[in-house]
């Protein structure tokens, strides 16, 4: 019998695909932000913190909660939480059965809130020491020279406002993320001096040479140094500063 004829079948190849090249044409799309949730009565102690500080609700001012709602689109019961907040955190003076009230502003006050940014801010750079690499230092010696620049130019409202990132660079580097707000908290809430030292030209000149040994104390990378200069010079700006009575009840941030 004869054999069956074999068919040669046609051999079969697996080709894979070459991975598909990126279009250099299209532009990846940008990554989503995602916002934290904050809640209305957050959103209302911001909306009534930043007019205290910049002195759109005058100290001493009484606050309606009605009038505000009113006033700054907010509703009523996020708006009394917020204001508790803000009695909290000093901003504010509240008493059962009558208006809040600006906490006013007196060379006492200043003198306590001083004291006390004096031993948290010190702390916070002695911290903070070891935390600041190259760039930090460069970025803060950028600063410091552009104060320079303001002092010589007689351009104490620039200086002060760099004198405030200066520091808020340095603490910035603070491991402590307690520390970190609770300083922040703190320098908010005396940024309603800020006009007082805008104006006061003869304090900027031995407040630079602070400055500057507070930056020389940390390229030497010596905390107990930097502890000692942050809070003797924080004391001595407190000391210096001119609070008029008339200043005290009349602060506006331009």
């Amino acid at each position: 019998m004869a054999k069956a004829r074999t068919l040669d079948r046609p051999t079969r190849r697996r080709v894979r695909a070459a991975p598909a090249r990126p279009d250099p044409t299209l532009v990846a799309p940008a990554p989503i932000e995602v916002q934290a949730y904050r809640t209305k009565a957050e959103v209302a102690a911001d909306v009534i913190r930043g007019a205290i500080l910049s002195g759109e609700l005058a100290p001493g001012e009484e606050l309606a909660v009605l009038g505000l709602a009113q006033r700054f689109g907010l509703t009523l019961m996020p708006l009394r939480e917020a204001l508790s907040r803000l009695d909290d955190e000093g901003l504010l003076e509240m008493e059962s059965h009558r208006p809040a009230r600006v906490a006013e502003l007196s060379r006492e006050k200043l003198q306590e809130e001083y004291a006390i940014r004096a031993v948290l801010e010190s702390a916070a750079a002695a911290q903070a020491t070891m935390h600041l690499d190259a760039d930090a230092l460069n970025e803060i010696e950028a600063l410091l020279r552009g104060m320079d620049a303001a002092r010589d130019a007689k351009r104490p409202g620039d200086y002060w406002e760099l004198t405030r990132q200066y520091h808020e660079r340095i603490y910035a580097a603070t491991p402590s993320s307690i520390m970190r707000k609770e300083v922040a908290r703190l320098r908010a809430r005396t940024r309603r001096y800020l006009p007082l030292f805008s104006s006061d030209q003869a304090l900027v000149p031995e407040a630079q040479r602070e400055h500057w040994a507070i930056y020389r104390a940390i390229k030497k990378r010596d905390p107990a140094a930097v502890e000692r200069l942050v809070r003797t010079h924080i004391e001595h700006v407190a000391r210096t500063v001119r609070l008029s009575a008339r200043a005290a009840t009349n602060v506006r941030v331009s």
